[in-house]
């Protein structure tokens, strides 16, 4: 009531104020008070003059309404408020105005409290209904607004306006089919309104009703063809039907009309790229970005650019739109994937961190967040990236899974990555499963399951045979339990001409372990090959290099050996395997100098003190000067391992060189106790009593050994079946080499074939040939025995087929030599000893049989040219008889040859102790052929 009193009175203060204003004389003569001058003022339009009078009259409902008029929104609340404080609140007016200066400030929720009590006031006033639903819908509570325009609507039976209101509402609030219902009522009420029918097609679009939709746009345009918004979402529904043509006829005609709108033109490009025109909708789009802010076409723009490989460009457009929409996680996640596209990982890592703070539960950032990681070879921040994706979630998809245990399996934590990928491949797809069931399989083997690797990487290999990694992976499971046969039959799987996906260092891993494998197996030639391709794939691998140098050591190419080693070893300076190694090739490469620090390296690092101390005993024994240190450092060996029979023969050769020959004697003794059925250190330890001046224990030690090998037995009175009955009962002995086994059928074949038994003779050298079909050796040893039986053709036959079984022996090709020379040939050994140096780099011996050949010959300068060029490599044995042998004697008073080899022994060394040194070769045995150490 008394907000109604407070209406009454106002309008008899305007109906005053009129009369007034029709009576100057009046107004003259009694004059007018601030109020009524302010009404005059407020008539006139005069606002600011007017809120002064209503100011002045002290009038604060006048005093907002002047000054809501002039748009001094702040001050009509100020004094409106005041007015209210006066009234209690219940001036419903004053509560509309309220309401609307606050609308106009922007600030709705403020503007929805004053219009709330007002409607609850006058719930039938359609100008409170009206602002009411208005505040509502700009605060963001369309569904408040609904009720109050349906009251509105039904009050005003003929007014389309209130129902286009209605409706909008309802749109605003996703109630789509009800609003559509209204704006067919509203088109009812008012069937010309061209935006109506167009608030009609654009409702029933969004409640997927499209042919209705597309009628009723039909109506807006035929109507009101020059409406760019009624063309847009013509276009739209279009598309959705399908219709791509008449979509884009439609887009046309919109940006025809308002060129500079930018939906019409997004929605172009994307009928475009749905038509196949990708690069017209890209070309249109990059010249038209320069001049929108709107986000979702700079963001189409930056998609088209990235698929055309201008990442730049594409990171360019996304900056732009993120200043318009900072944020949005999906432009941030879109310029995170342009970023990593051009190789700027940390500018990537801080957009998908920032879009992970405004959606934290996004399951696509987290995903390239990891990838990002991964890819900066941050192991660890990739494996909490993918955490961050599974955990928290109550079924996580299978792929999310994968990704999580594949981050695990780069941290190096294989066994929780198994067990997150079983998860994986029993959530996963039938398509999926073997990919997933690969990588169980590779993480079951790091974690030490060999068994589980193999039964998950055999279900893989089936579904994915042209998959190397995975053939990998089977191989080295099966290595693993030592199956070697499917082992060998997976690497060769993994390493097929097919099999080159990966990095090189991975597609090198079956081709070392086929390597290794042919290495085992005596097969030189295809472990070389193999290591060759594993070395050409990745050439920087200290592991290709080690197995390179390996095959060559097999090979018996010491300086290649060293090359390769030496190179691994400075890419991997601390392993101790690999330093022993290197200095082993070191030393067969007649480089000591260069393999002492290696082995003294070795040895610190934890080396087997047995192999250290053999190889650094040999490289200081090819030093001048160093045999007393040799024999140090070969003692502490044996202490070390005393079972080992090479390290107590290499003490003994050191000891020799030190002519130190007590320890000779013992070290072979101990040799011979270990090894009691060797019969091929028989020979050294007689040769050593010799040397050390007790000519009947060499006699006792010589006696059983002659009864089989020596030559003289082949004219003793011993029957040659007998001779022949023992050289097979030591054939027969288990424990013997199998290099000695060739020799020993060897020599029952001159045996045999001494006695008249042909045949016999000939099966026996079937024998030899199979027992070591691939050592040289043999047929050496065989012309050996043939040249001391004086059948100088058959030795040089034999010697000849030792050369070509190995090019690389120089000890063959010596003998080939002084058969040569013997007949006569002297240029034929010449040319055999020179091609001797020339392939056999690391060898002295040929060197000083050529050497010894010029001498003789008189051709001291070429002598000393030889002996210069070859001196860095020539070993400590060949020094010492370049001066005590009397053949080199007239070179012995030549200044260069002293320079070159030292001053001459002062008394002949002893070709009896030459036979124990150390060559290029080997030992000297009794009869003259070389065994190797």
């Amino acid at each position: 009531m008394r907000a109604r009193g407070s209406q009454v009175n106002r309008r008899i203060s305007w109906v005053v104020a009129i009369l007034l204003s029709s009576a100057p004389a009046l107004h003259a003569q009694e004059g007018l008070s601030p109020l009524e001058r302010g009404h005059r003022a407020f008539r006139a339009k005069r606002y600011a003059e007017a809120a002064a009078l209503f100011d002045e009259a002290g009038d604060a409902y006048w005093l907002g309404r002047a000054r809501f008029a002039a748009e001094d929104f702040d001050g009509a609340a100020a004094a409106l408020l005041q007015h209210l404080r006066t009234r209690d609140g219940r001036d419903v007016s004053a509560l509309v105005y309220l309401g609307r200066a606050r609308l106009r400030l922007g600030k709705a929720a403020l503007a929805v409290k004053p219009l709330a009590r007002a409607y609850r006031l006058e719930p039938k006033d359609p100008g409170v209904l009206y602002w009411y639903a208005l505040a509502e819908r700009a605060a963001g509570h369309p569904e408040r607004a609904v009720a109050p325009l349906r009251t509105l609507a039904d009050g005003r039976p003929s007014d389309p306006r209130p129902l286009l209101d209605l409706g909008r509402a309802l749109y605003d609030a996703k109630r789509y089919p009800e609003a559509a219902e209204a704006f067919a009522a509203a088109v009812e009420r008012g069937p010309d309104d061209a935006g109506a029918w167009v608030w009609l097609g654009l409702a029933r679009f969004k409640a997927n009703a499209l042919d209705q939709a597309l009628e009723a746009l039909r109506e807006a345009l035929r109507r009101d063809d020059r409406r760019p918004l009624a063309h847009y979402w013509y276009g739209r529904v279009a598309l959705a039907r399908g219709d791509v043509a008449r979509a884009s006829r439609a887009f046309d005609a919109a940006v025809r009309l308002d060129p500079e709108a930018p939906a019409p033109r997004l929605w172009r490009a994307r009928a475009r790229l749905r038509a196949g025109e990708r690069e017209l909708a890209r070309k249109e789009l990059v010249a038209f970005a320069p001049r929108c802010e709107d986000p979702a076409l700079l963001a189409l723009t930056a998609q088209l650019l990235a698929d055309a490989g201008q990442h730049d460009r594409a990171a360019a457009t996304l900056r732009k739109a993120l200043r318009k929409t900072p944020q949005d996680p999906s432009l941030l996640r879109a310029l995170a994937a342009s970023y990593e596209a051009l190789g700027q990982l940390g500018p990537a890592q801080r957009a998908l961190e920032r879009a992970l703070r405004i959606a934290p539960q996004s399951r696509e950032a987290w995903r390239r967040l990891g990838a990002v990681h991964a890819r900066a070879g941050r192991a660890a921040a990739a494996r909490d990236a993918y955490r961050n994706l599974v955990e928290g979630v109550a079924d996580p998809l299978p792929g999310d899974l994968a990704l999580y245990g594949r981050s695990l399996l780069a941290a190096r934590n294989p066994a929780e990555a198994a067990r997150v990928l079983q998860r994986a491949a029993e959530a996963a797809g039938a398509e999926d499963r073997p990919a997933l069931l690969g990588d169980l399989g590779v993480a079951r083997y790091l974690a030490g399951d060999a068994a589980g690797a193999v039964e998950a990487l055999r279900v893989a290999v089936r579904a994915r045979p042209r998959d190397s990694r995975l053939h990998d992976y089977l191989g080295r499971a099966h290595d693993r339990l030592g199956q070697r046969d499917k082992a060998r039959a997976a690497f060769l799987r993994s390493a097929r001409p097919q099999g080159k996906d990966g990095p090189p260092s991975r597609r090198a891993a079956p081709r070392r372990a086929l390597a290794r494998y042919a290495l085992q197996d005596r097969r030189p030639d295809e472990a070389e090959r193999w290591a060759a391709e594993a070395l050409r794939l990745d050439p920087k691998d200290p592991r290709n290099l080690e197995l390179a140098g390996r095959v060559a050591l097999v090979r018996g190419d010491a300086a290649t050996a060293w090359r390769r080693l030496a190179a691994a070893v400075e890419r991997a300076p601390r392993r101790s395997e690999l330093l022993l190694l290197a200095g082993r090739a070191g030393v067969e490469a007649r480089r000591p100098r260069e393999a002492v620090p290696l082995l003294r390296r070795a040895q610190a690092a934890g080396a087997d003190a047995g192999d250290v101390g053999l190889w650094l005993g040999k490289a200081l024994l090819s030093l001048p000067g160093k045999a007393g240190q040799a024999v140090g450092v070969l003692e502490r060996a044996c202490a070390a391992a005393p079972k080992r029979v090479d390290l107590r023969l290499a003490l003994a050769q050191a000891a020799l060189a030190a002519q130190q020959p007590a320890k000779t004697v013992a070290a072979l003794r101990e040799a011979k106790r270990l090894a009691p059925r060797d019969a091929s250190l028989r020979a050294p330890l007689v040769e050593a009593l010799r040397a050390a001046g007790d000519p009947a224990a060499a006699d006792e030690e010589r006696r059983p050994w002659l009864e089989l090998v020596h030559p003289e037995l082949l004219e003793a009175e011993l029957p040659w079946r007998e001779r022949a009955r023992r050289a097979l009962a030591l054939v027969e002995e288990a424990s013997l080499p199998r290099s000695l086994v060739g020799e020993l059928h060897l020599l029952r074949t001159e045996l045999l074939e001494a006695g008249g038994d042909v045949a016999g003779a000939e099966a026996a050298l079937r024998s030899a040939r199979e027992a070591a079909p691939w050592a040289y050796r043999v047929p050496f040893a065989g012309g050996a025995l043939a040249e001391r039986s004086g059948q100088d053709e058959r030795a040089l036959e034999r010697y000849r087929l030792a050369m070509r079984l190995a090019p690389r022996r120089a000890g063959p090709a010596v003998a080939t030599a002084r058969l040569l020379l013997r007949s006569g040939n002297v240029r034929g050994a010449l040319e055999t000893l020179t091609r001797a140096v020339r392939r056999c780099p690391n060898a002295s011996s040929p060197v000083v049989e050529l050497v010894r050949l010029r001498t003789l010959r008189g051709e001291t300068d070429r002598a000393l040219d030889r002996l210069r060029a070859a001196r860095p490599r020539l070993s400590a044995t060949a020094l010492r008889v370049l001066r005590s042998d009397r053949d080199f004697a007239p070179l012995w008073s030549l200044p260069a040859f002293r320079q070159q080899v030292g001053d001459p022994l002062p008394s002949d060394f002893g070709r009896a102790g030459e036979r124990l040194l150390e060559t290029g070769e080997g030992v000297y045995t009794a009869w003259g052929e070389l065994l190797e150490d």
